[in-house]
């Protein structure tokens, strides 16, 4: 009796698990539908080095006219500026494409 109750419960989580995985598969999917999203790095992985885990909040901005982003740099810079805040990659731009590519392995 214990064994099919665990089980049926264990059923059950894992259920209730799939259900909010697929609920925040879909709710990412409407977003991206929509081009308007926002990114917000919480980690960085530089290629001479192990991870790298974010104070500052880095953001990658996206809508259906403007990308805006704020992401950290990790390299060699010649010229340091003078305010830290200053540093990193920041670009605005309203001249690009957005394209919408499926994985064809869909889970």
């Amino acid at each position: 009796m214990l064994i099919i109750v665990s089980d049926t419960i264990y059923t059950q989580e894992k259920k209730s698990k799939q259900e909010l995985q697929l609920e925040q598969a879909e709710k990412v999917q409407r977003l991206i539908e929509a081009q308007d999203y926002k990114f917000v790095a919480q980690q960085a992985l530089p290629m001479s080095s192990k991870s790298i885990y974010l104070t500052s909040e880095y953001h990658l901005r996206v809508s259906n006219d403007t990308i805006i982003a704020y992401l950290p740099y990790y390299g060699r810079a010649y010229v340091a500026p003078m305010d830290a805040s200053e540093g990193g990659i920041k670009f605005e731009s309203r001249d690009f494409t957005y394209k919408i590519k499926t994985n064809k392995k869909a889970n």
